[in-house]
C-alpha cells in the first residue's frame, strides 16, 4: 500500500539514501498523487515528498538540486542498515510502485561502503 503523507511526517526523523531511481519526482508526484515540498539541508536545495509503504514504514523520496536532472532518491528511515532488508525494502517500494526495476540506476548493493 502506498499512501501519501503530508512533509510533517518526516519531521523529528533521520533518513538515508538508498536507491536513485531513473525519473523525476515530479513523475511519482502525479502516479502517486504525492504533495511535494521544497526545503534545504547542508549539502543543497531539494524537492521531496513523504510516502507511507508497506506495512507503515515512511519513506522519503527526494531530488536535491545538485543531482542529475529526471532522478529521485529513496531515502529509508535511519537504523535500517542491513543489506539485505534494504535490497528487500526497495524491492517492496518498486513494486508497490509500480514501476520497472530496471530504472534502479543505484541502490546500496551496488556499493555498500558508501
Amino acid at each position: 500500500m502506498v499512501k501519501a503523507l503530508p512533509s510533517s511526517a518526516l519531521f523529528g526523523k533521520e533518513f538515508v539514501p538508498q536507491a536513485i531511481i531513473d525519473r523525476p519526482l515530479s513523475f511519482f508526484a502525479d502516479k502517486l498523487h504525492l504533495s511535494v515540498f521544497k526545503g534545504h539541508d547542508d549539502l543543497d536545495e531539494y524537492e521531496a515528498a513523504a510516502v507511507e509503504v508497506g506495512d507503515g514504514m515512511i519513506i522519503e523520496l527526494k531530488h536535491q538540486s545538485g543531482y542529475p536532472n529526471d532522478t529521485t532518491t529513496i531515502y529509508l528511515p535511519y537504523g535500517i542498515d542491513d543489506l539485505a532488508k534494504i535490497t528487500l525494502v526497495i524491492s517492496v517500494i518498486v513494486q508497490e510502485f509500480g514501476i520497472p526495476r530496471g530504472w534502479i540506476t543505484w541502490q546500496r548493493a551496488d556499493d555498500p561502503s558508501l
